[in-house]
């Protein structure tokens, strides 16, 4: 594996769909989801995941961390194109990992 091949990505997201952008061959969309039903509709406050759509490139996502909670790893199901945070909606900074294959 070589490190080149690795990017990561640092990003802020709040009650709405966001863009994380690489370049212009990779990029996706963060959706907030409630975290008990899987809705969009969410209000701050309530406990959120974030689903993955709209990806572009070909790419592994090696992992998401948390930076405002000291470097929180966040978990990722690849079948569900979620991460797991649990965590009352309210503004967030992510860090994103992946590899470009």
């Amino acid at each position: 594996m070589s490190l080149k091949s690795i990017q990561i990505q640092t990003f802020n997201i709040a009650h709405v769909k966001t863009k994380v952008k690489f370049n212009e061959n990779i990029e996706m969309d963060f959706v907030p989801i409630d975290a008990h039903n899987g809705s969009r509709a969410v209000k701050y406050g309530n406990r959120v995941d974030y689903f993955i759509e709209n990806v572009k490139g070909d790419f592994e996502i090696l992992k998401l961390e948390h930076i405002d909670v000291v470097n929180t790893l966040v978990l990722y199901s690849n079948d569900s194109k979620t991460f797991y945070t649990n965590l009352p909606l309210t503004d967030r900074t992510f860090e994103l990992h992946i590899r470009r294959l």
